[in-house]
């Protein structure tokens, strides 16, 4: 969502019945996937339902969901309402999505203390434009471009979303996916599926899989050839150094830390489950941000329900 390529680090393991349109029976149920380009991966779903035709028209309402976020959203279109609010500092009337996930983003950003915040786009374009000078910004510039970085310059209601300082931009990166797999299990069960699988970059689960058992999801380890198999009732979301990095020990990569400007140097990765994909995008990179002190607030809080800590060594754990 950012002009980065995806930060996503799960391989979101649909089963492979669930790859390329295929169709699976349990009884009297059938599942029917598909696929599509957005938000800059392939993104997956697959639903299950009574008839392979409700299935399939309610695959087509989560990718056609999905699409919409893109649309509103994205960097990458110069006509999307965030690439219009970075180009103006303001947009008049809203979608009414991009007022729901800017308040729900504002509102993680108070909750984990400024970890997770929106307006660190002025942060990636200074590192993106030294990296395509080989070289990584000083001190001094990464002050300067910071003073533009704050969840609190950013004005959200109905009537417009607006920016107090010019310089000041928005990445939904941390969020958007997550959302846009929320969304697309709305419009699933909307259409009528029974249970459903959405990889929008992250993961949103609706019900049980035809087996009857969880889902199951694969967490990678960044830099090392192993995975942790999850069942997942719910949702998963990962953050990582591993997608996009400016130097070549990713110790700068493109998760922030707003309060300093650098990326965070402790963790290689973090997964969380939570209730909505929603909550475990934005919560997964503030922690990253705030480590394992921010993990443990987050599940004494219970704003999620698990969280897996990956270190720059490999060393994985999990804290519920």
């Amino acid at each position: 969502m950012t002009d980065s390529v995806t930060r996503r680090a799960l391989c979101l393991g649909f089963g492979a019945s669930a790859l390329c349109g295929s169709s699976a029976f349990a009884g009297r149920q059938r599942a029917r996937s598909q696929s599509s380009i957005a938000l800059g991966t392939t993104v997956r779903v697959q639903a299950i339902a009574g008839d392979a035709g409700i299935a399939d028209a309610a695959c087509a309402a989560a990718i056609a969901a999905i699409h919409r976020v893109e649309r509103l959203m994205s960097l990458y279109d110069a006509q999307s309402e965030i690439s219009r609010l970075n180009r103006h500092g303001s947009v008049a009337r809203p979608d009414a999505w991009t007022v729901a996930v800017l308040r729900q983003a504002q509102a993680h950003a108070a909750r984990s203390d400024g970890g997770f915040d929106v307006t660190v786009q002025p942060l990636w374009r200074l590192f993106r434009l030294h990296a395509d000078r080989g070289v990584l910004p000083s001190e001094d510039d990464v002050a300067a471009v910071r003073s533009l970085v704050g969840w609190r310059g950013l004005q959200v209601d109905e009537a417009g979303l607006r920016l107090a300082r010019p310089g000041m931009a928005v990445t939904l990166n941390g969020i958007a996916q997550g959302f846009a797999a929320d969304r697309a299990c709305e419009a699933m069960r909307a259409a009528g599926a029974l249970a459903g699988l959405v990889d929008a970059g992250e993961l949103a689960s609706l019900g049980r899989a035809l087996s009857g058992d969880p889902w199951s999801v694969a967490l990678q380890v960044p830099h090392h050839a192993r995975e942790e198999r999850i069942a997942l009732d719910t949702c998963v979301a990962t953050s990582a150094d591993s997608p996009s990095h400016f130097s070549a020990d990713r110790r700068h990569h493109h998760i922030f830390d707003p309060h300093s400007g650098w990326s965070p140097t402790s963790l290689s990765a973090v997964s969380v489950v939570a209730s909505t994909a929603t909550q475990a995008d934005a919560w997964s990179t503030a922690i990253m941000v705030g480590g394992e002190r921010l993990a443990r607030h987050a599940l004494a809080r219970r704003e999620v329900q698990r969280v897996w800590l990956v270190d720059k060594q490999g060393r994985a754990s999990w804290l519920a």
